[in-house]
């Protein structure tokens, strides 16, 4: 339909540590008022035990979706004191998808390409119920037309996400399984979750 915004498209591949039947990565993607808010959560370590901190953090995202993501990683950190601890990124795309904010703590790390340009989206180290810095979110204008990836640390960040993107003819769950086939690490869970764009796309 003219005029409408079309919606980005979101893809998610995983991996468990091997000889572990759950994994200790988590994920989440919330609407909100025309935002969307997209969360990643890696729980110290792997097994059972990871895999509780990090369904901890979804829950509490999930309960408050209105949150921004200052609030939703300066609240998981409070609520998951005592326990083993997380790291989380979470990506907000603002109404209208123009732009992206960016805030975490620890080593799960965004990527975006946009404008036929590829940046790393730093976030800060800390463990989300330990130590956290002052959060500072990171503010990025978006093009037409971008491919946002957020990987956990059991994948290598040796890749380009343009190059995952025309190799795989630009679907979002074809991206985050060709990066979680070509670079997972075998001694960690990992999870890769991609976002694709198109302003172009029929809605």
């Amino acid at each position: 339909m003219a005029g409408v915004t079309p919606e980005p498209e979101i893809g998610v591949a995983a991996r468990v540590f091997p000889g572990q039947s759950v994994n200790g990565d988590a994920w989440c993607v919330h609407r909100h008022g025309g935002r969307w808010r997209i969360a990643l959560i890696d729980g110290a370590g792997h097994g059972p035990q990871a895999a509780q901190v990090a369904a901890a953090a979804v829950a509490l995202l999930d309960a408050n979706p209105e949150w921004s993501g200052q609030e939703a990683v300066t609240r998981c950190h409070l609520a998951l004191k005592g326990t083993r601890g997380a790291v989380m990124t979470v990506a907000v795309l603002e109404p209208g998808f123009d732009k992206l904010v960016v805030t975490g703590a620890g080593n799960i790390e965004a990527r975006l390409w946009t404008g036929g340009r590829e940046q790393h989206l730093l976030t800060q180290r800390g463990m989300l119920g330990s130590n956290i810095p002052t959060i500072r979110p990171v503010e990025v204008e978006l093009g037409p037309t971008w491919v946002l990836s957020l990987h956990s640390d059991g994948v290598r960040a040796r890749f380009s996400l343009r190059e995952a993107f025309v190799a795989a003819g630009g679907g979002a769950p074809e991206i985050a399984s060709a990066l979680l086939r070509d670079h997972a690490r075998t001694d960690d869970d990992a999870t890769v979750l991609v976002v694709c764009f198109n302003r172009g796309a029929s809605a």
